[in-house]
């Protein structure tokens, strides 16, 4: 596929998901876990992707040869795990939304474009200018006033999923939350199995993150 040279080049994506396989080839080197190779939102588990999730959107989003912005740093926040609390999530954000204020404090040009998270679960990272990107969810109901980030965070963007048809993909919320619909079914994206294997997996957390690698192109 074609996609514009250095896409979203300086600007650093945050991946709160499973954690992310980062040492990929198809990172290309780009890739990296958020503070340490422990999550300390998840009991200090190792941030490695046991599920293949995180590692599959986080392809979409930047990978060299599936994603909408290959030329953006990114970084993996583990916050899936077994299960989670919107005490952890939310200090995650806070720590992603600290970092960036302090690189808009320290880094000029192409070293600080700036940022955009990509969350597939349920403001204080909007307050610090980084745009917020979330999955609307697969059960198939309007999402209206049900969305999970609609409480904690109404500007985040809401994604919804079609089809190779540019239907609504069967599984998709959708309601006036909605904000964009993207390509959601049966993506073909990194895996977690080896630094080369490739999956393919079909959902609402496939759409959010061509949103967010979208968002990383406008933002550079």
């Amino acid at each position: 596929y074609e996609y514009i040279e250095n896409a979203g080049r300086g600007v650093k994506i945050y991946i709160l998901d499973t954690g992310v396989r980062v040492s990929h080839t198809g990172f290309g080197g780009h890739a990296t876990n958020f503070l340490t190779d422990v999550s300390p939102y998840c009991d200090s588990e190792p941030m490695q992707d046991y599920v293949g999730h995180g590692t599959h959107v986080t392809g979409i989003t930047g990978a060299d040869h599936h994603g909408v912005a290959p030329g953006a740093n990114i970084i993996s926040v583990k916050v899936l795990c077994n299960g989670y609390s919107s005490k952890t999530l939310i200090q995650a954000l806070n720590d992603v939304s600290n970092e960036h204020n302090a690189d808009r404090k320290t880094k000029k040009g192409w070293d600080c474009r700036g940022s955009v998270i990509n969350i597939n679960a349920v403001g204080w990272a909007r307050w610090y200018g980084i745009n917020l990107v979330g999955a609307a969810g697969n059960d198939n109901k309007d999402t209206s006033n049900d969305w999970p980030l609609y409480s904690y965070w109404k500007e985040a963007m809401c994604v919804g999923s079609v089809d190779r048809t540019y239907g609504k993909a069967s599984c998709s919320n959708h309601g006036h939350e909605i904000d964009f619909l993207a390509p959601g079914s049966e993506i073909v994206s990194l895996g977690n199995a080896n630094v080369y294997a490739r999956a393919e997996m079909s959902g609402c957390s496939m759409a959010s993150p061509h949103v967010a690698g979208m968002a990383a192109i406008f933002v550079s």
